[in-house]
C-alpha cells in the first residue's frame, strides 16, 4: 500500500465538520413522504420536490420542456437542523390536507 501512496500521492482536505442530517431523520422523512404521496396521488420523488420547494423556496429554470421550478436547496446539502425544517414542512403540509403524520420520536428511542 505504501508503494501505491508514493506513486499517486495523498490529498488532504481541511474543512469544517458539517452537522449532517441523521439516518433516523432520513428514514422518518422518506417513510412519511412516501405515505403522503400515496394519499395525494404523487410519487415519492414528486412529493420530495414539492416539499423542498415549500421548505426552501424555488427558482425558475428555462429548459427544452419550458420553464421549470426547481428547489433553491437540495436535501443532501442540509444540516441536521435544516433537515428538521424539511420534516416540519412535510408534517404541516400534510396536516393541512387532512393527512396526519405522527411526530418523530425523540433521539435514542428507536
Amino acid at each position: 500500500m505504501m508503494s501505491k501512496l508514493k506513486e499517486k500521492g495523498v490529498e488532504l482536505c481541511v474543512q469544517p465538520i458539517r452537522d449532517e442530517r441523521t439516518g433516523c431523520q432520513e428514514r422518518y422523512y422518506r417513510k412519511w413522504a412516501r405515505e403522503f404521496g400515496k394519499f395525494t396521488g404523487n410519487t415519492p420523488d414528486e412529493i420530495h420536490e414539492i416539499m423542498l420547494i415549500k421548505a426552501f423556496g424555488s427558482h425558475q429554470v428555462e429548459t427544452k420542456f419550458g420553464v421549470m421550478n426547481r428547489p433553491v436547496q437540495r436535501s443532501a446539502d442540509q444540516s441536521k437542523s435544516s433537515y428538521s425544517d424539511l420534516i416540519e414542512t412535510l408534517i404541516r403540509e400534510s396536516a393541512e390536507m387532512g393527512f396526519i403524520i405522527p411526530p418523530p420520536k425523540p433521539p435514542n428511542t428507536e
